[in-house]
């Protein structure tokens, strides 16, 4: 299904316009989801989860930015128990993930793919992911004030990339870059 604007989002909905979820009005909080939580394929889109945390049951996407898609913004979210917490496909572009708590997810809290480039991190917790917390092999990415901590492989894990800046404390944590 769709969701955005004035329609509620459940599991596995296409957000098509800004919204704030809400516990209540928005069954995506009710249960775990079995797939993905929300997928964005139109650019421009602001989302907010208003403090609440979107639950997998340990497969899919928390929140899948599509392929082509640019300048969308998801604030303010938890993402637990997915694949991954927030994934931007390839030449999802100039995207801001800001002030999300994102953890034990099963690969990796954020996942910025090949091509996914200007993409913004600031702000966001990312703990006790079972694979790397924030793995970035796109290009001209800023992890701004992020925090990144307990995750099982890396805090950050770097994959032929360049322009990549960050400003984030992680502790007890390595960080690896090849490629």
């Amino acid at each position: 299904g769709i969701c955005g604007n004035t329609t509620a989002c459940q599991c596995g909905d296409v957000l098509v316009g800004n919204r704030t979820l809400a516990f209540g009005p928005d069954p995506i909080f009710n249960a775990p989801c079995a797939g993905n939580g929300l997928d964005i394929n139109t650019s421009g889109i602001e989302l907010s989860c208003d403090g609440n945390t979107i639950n997998g049951s340990n497969t899919g996407i928390g929140i899948n930015f599509s392929r082509d898609t640019n300048r969308s913004t998801v604030t303010n979210c938890g993402l637990s128990a997915f694949d991954a917490g927030v994934h931007l496909d390839y030449n999802a572009t100039n995207h801001f993930i800001r002030n999300n708590n994102i953890s034990y997810n099963d690969n990796v809290g954020i996942n910025v793919t090949h091509e996914a480039n200007g993409t913004n991190l600031t702000r966001n917790r990312v703990f006790r992911n079972r694979g790397d917390g924030i793995y970035i092999s796109g290009y001209n990415v800023s992890s701004l004030d992020d925090t990144v901590f307990n995750n099982t492989l890396n805090a950050f894990h770097l994959y032929n990339t360049s322009g990549v800046f960050l400003r984030s404390p992680f502790a007890n944590e390595s960080a690896r870059e090849h490629g």
